[in-house]
C-alpha cells in the first residue's frame, strides 16, 4: 500500500478506542498500549493519548507499531502498520501523527467505505 505523494487526503475526525501493538525486539515479546484514534485518512492516522503515557512509550513511537482499531456499523477490526511521522508533546494530550506502511486489503475496503468521498 502506498498512497500518491501529490494528492489531498480528506480525513474524516473521529474519536474511537484503539490498541497500539509494539515489539520489544530484546525479548522476542511485545506490549499493547491503548490510544484514542481523533482521525482517520486513507494515508495515516493522527493519535491523542495523555503526555505521560506517551512518555511512557517513547521507544514504541521510536519505531514502526502495528494499530488495531474497530470501524463501521460491523465493527470490523483493522489492522495496520503504521510510522509516526510527528509527534506533539505539548499540553495535557499529545497528539501523534503516522503514515500507513502496511495494510490489508480488507482493512482498506474497510477504511475507504467509512471516509467521505474525495
Amino acid at each position: 500500500y502506498q498512497p500518491a505523494e501529490n494528492f489531498i487526503l480528506f480525513y474524516q475526525a473521529v474519536s474511537l478506542p484503539a490498541l497500539v501493538y509494539s515489539e520489544t525486539p530484546e525479548s522476542n515479546s511485545g506490549r499493547y498500549d491503548r490510544v484514542v484514534v481523533k482521525d482517520l485518512s486513507l494515508g495515516g492516522i493522527q493519535l491523542a493519548i495523555p503526555v505521560a503515557q506517551a512518555a511512557e512509550m517513547k521507544d514504541v513511537f521510536d519505531q514502526q507499531f502495528i494499530l488495531l482499531f474497530e470501524l463501521g456499523p460491523e465493527g470490523a477490526v483493522l489492522s495496520m502498520d503504521c510510522i509516526v511521522r510527528y509527534k506533539n508533546m505539548e499540553g495535557g494530550m499529545a497528539q501523534i501523527g503516522a503514515a500507513f506502511q502496511d495494510i490489508s486489503d480488507t482493512s482498506l475496503h474497510t477504511l475507504t467505505s467509512y471516509l467521505p468521498p474525495q
